[in-house]
């Protein structure tokens, strides 16, 4: 018997998975939680406390991992201010006030990308970087197990 197995993003790896063997999802839940540490590093690492007076006030960005179960894995910012600058640096796209077109014109200079859903300047940027050495981790311990089922069938 031939399993094949195609992972075609984060997402589809997740689903494929749910299927699998526990000794699988503890491998891949592993993947994952490297995977998001290392998003948050280069989260935390790539944000800037830029001039539009954002950031004024407060300690530098911090990103935290949090495992929501087994194969669900997230990066989050933090709550309270720090948190709400770190959500407004990632998303903010479309301002109505001349200010906000500022800070939004200084979010896109800085950052050298737009904001707004899944456009993000920072967490999203860092996963943009890293998305194609994570999908190849994901696939290397799904086929692993594939093939080790294959031997058992």
């Amino acid at each position: 018997m031939k399993i094949n197995v195609e992972v075609k993003g984060a997402r589809a790896s997740a689903d494929v998975l749910a299927f699998a063997p526990m000794e699988a999802k503890r491998a891949a839940s592993k993947e994952m939680h490297k995977t998001a540490r290392k998003l948050a590093d280069d989260a935390q690492a790539g944000a800037i406390m830029h001039p539009s007076g954002l950031w004024d006030g407060l300690s530098a960005a911090a990103y935290r991992v949090k495992k929501k179960s087994l194969l669900s894995i997230g990066v989050n910012t933090l709550s309270g201010p720090v948190g709400k600058a770190e959500a407004i640096s990632e998303f903010a796209n479309n301002a109505v006030t001349p200010q906000g077109k500022k800070m939004v014109s200084v979010l896109d200079a800085t950052y050298g990308r737009m904001g707004g859903s899944g456009e993000g300047r920072v967490l999203w940027h860092a996963y943009d970087d890293y998305e194609g050495a994570y999908v190849s981790a994901m696939k290397e311990v799904i086929d692993r197990y594939a093939a080790d089922l294959e031997r058992r069938l």
